[in-house]
């Protein structure tokens, strides 16, 4: 007869009998040829240390409940049943890390069996089950029941018949990972009719993963970390149940995925992009977290990395030459300048890529005019303040001190700089009294000053020889002789000799004058006004000539 399958069982058979003996019937069908073993060689369920209930399932296969809360499921050839007890393998006690040892009497589950032949020849007898959930004790031992007429075969009550087997769930229970890592477990399930499975998972834990239906696989939909588990007790022990279905029958699993610690690579914490202000040095602080606190190091590669420096120690990085917002030396002359940093941590290796944008700042006008500089005496101009502006700013010119400030004036735009009055060298204007003068200058390009403070100097001129300074003629010159070849009245400013080269011949009726001085016809008898053509000529200097009018 077609085994009937249910979860839960009402015997019924023509052989009135207590549990114990019904238990021997089955074994006789389950110890077969192919499931016989020698009690010596097997451990009974009872003497599998940490074991507390088990169940016989509609496939035939063995679940063990474990005081852990884990799941065992065995199949048909890792176990058998014997004069009422049921034993496991030493191969399967091997294979699913079970260990003999006491426990307490456990509580037979489920025998979801359906209708089973067991014994053979005449010895043959039919027991049925069925889904009826009653289990009085009338049921077993009446006289009332459908098989009472002696027939060997069972009335049909108990359902439908099926011959479709459950799915086989052969993976571990308990499973171990490393953090950091999506991959989680492998569901390992076969089924006997060659049915196509279909996967899902529930439980505890079980909305930290995805599981492929088809396939079975189950990943973490956050990568876990060791040191901040995110399952529902925190201990890094994520609970999930896996269930195999056949389309017909279900089985389930419950398997623990432990999570275990691994070398964590540094973190870094630092931004990816970073802007700083052209003309400094300073480009970046590298920043990382260790969870093993390891001591890290530091280095540097990629595009513009030729153009810094790193610490190796502190992750600190600098530019080799400060960089000019007008002059970018960065690979694509955008100043983008790009590089990878890599923290080591003596075990792992991170790398972030970083690029360092360099700002324009507005710069002070450059001057390049001298800050001291020599004028000749007796002129008003001095120079015109020579200025460059990196950004081409127009720029402005003023006056801001120094102590001869008022003796000065500037073209605020062209920057020319002059004296009020042209200075003279004997007579220093300064307000030290000398011929050097002190000036300020500050040059303007909208917002920012450059100031320059300037030192004129001036320097001595020789001054022609002329009359002195109160007369025009040798007419308004009183008494005005010469003596000794030089004139009374010293015609010369700076005080030197001056030599009068005769250029006239005594006249008869007049003046003239020769080597010896001025010389006088013998015919006259007087001097009228008359013109004498002279040359003075300064000792070691330039010649000059004056008219002059006596």
């Amino acid at each position: 007869m077609t085994p009937q399958i249910g979860n839960s069982m009402k015997i019924r058979q023509h052989m009135r009998s207590s549990a114990s003996a019904l238990l021997g019937l089955i074994s006789l069908g389950l110890a077969s040829e192919a499931h016989a073993q020698s009690g010596a060689e097997a451990v009974a369920v009872d003497d599998i240390q940490g074991a507390e209930a088990f169940d016989i399932l509609a496939n035939g296969s063995l679940q063990i409940t474990m005081s852990n809360g884990f799941t065992v499921i065995l199949p048909p050839d890792q176990f058998y049943v014997s004069k009422g007890q049921t034993y496991v393998t030493p191969a399967a006690m091997a294979l699913n890390g079970l260990v003999p040892g006491a426990s307490a009497p456990l509580s037979l589950g489920t025998i979801a069996l359906g209708t089973v032949a067991v014994g053979g020849g005449a010895a043959a007898a039919i027991i049925a089950l069925d889904n009826d959930k009653s289990s009085d004790g009338g049921d077993e031992s009446g006289g009332d029941d459908n098989a009472s007429d002696g027939d060997d075969t069972d009335s049909g009550d108990g359902g439908s018949n099926s011959s479709n087997r459950a799915p086989v769930i052969s993976s571990e229970t308990t499973h171990s990972v490393f953090e950091n890592q999506f991959e989680a477990y492998q569901v390992e399930a076969s089924d006997l009719d060659n049915d196509t499975l279909t996967y899902s998972i529930s439980g505890t834990d079980s909305d930290l993963f995805d599981i492929d239906s088809e396939s079975g696989a189950i990943t973490f939909k956050t990568s876990p970390d060791y040191e901040a588990p995110l399952d529902s007790n925190e201990d890094g022990i994520y609970i999930i149940n896996v269930t195999a279905d056949d389309g017909t029958e279900t089985v389930s699993q419950t398997v623990a995925i432990v999570v275990k610690n691994a070398n964590d690579a540094p973190n870094f914490t630092s931004d990816a992009a970073v802007s700083i202000e052209e003309n400094q040095t300073l480009a970046y602080q590298t920043i990382v977290d260790d969870f093993e606190g390891d001591d890290i190091t530091f280095s540097l590669s990629g595009d513009d990395a030729a153009l810094f420096t790193i610490n190796s120690e502190t992750g600190e990085v600098r530019f080799t030459e400060a960089p000019d917002f007008e002059d970018p030396q960065d690979d694509s002359g955008a100043n983008d300048y790009n590089i990878t940093v890599t923290a080591d941590d003596g075990t792992s290796m991170s790398s972030q890529d970083v690029t360092i944008i360099v700002t324009d700042v507005n710069e002070a006008a450059a001057i390049t005019t001298a800050t001291s500089l020599d004028v000749p005496e007796n002129q008003t101009s001095v120079v015109t303040i020579d200025a460059e502006d990196p950004e081409g700013d127009v720029l402005s010119y003023s006056l801001t001190g120094g102590a001869d400030q008022a003796l000065f004036a500037i073209d605020s735009s062209t920057g020319e700089l002059t004296f009020l009055t042209a200075p003279d060298y004997e007579s220093p204007a300064s307000n030290a009294g000398t011929n050097s003068y002190e000036v300020q200058v500050t040059v303007n390009d909208g917002i920012q000053d450059s100031v320059l403070d300037l030192t004129v100097n001036v320097t001595d001129e020789t001054e022609a020889v002329g009359l002195p300074p109160e007369a025009d003629s040798l007419a308004s010159v009183s008494a005005f002789t010469l003596l000794n070849d030089m004139p009374s009245v010293d015609l010369d400013v700076f005080d030197n000799p001056v030599d009068i080269v005769p250029l006239m011949p005594v006249e008869a009726d007049g003046m003239g004058v020769d080597e010896s001085g001025v010389a006088f016809a013998d015919t006259v008898a007087s001097v009228t006004a008359d013109v004498l053509d002279l040359t003075m000529q300064q000792m070691a200097e330039s010649d000059h000539s004056d008219m002059i009018t006596t």
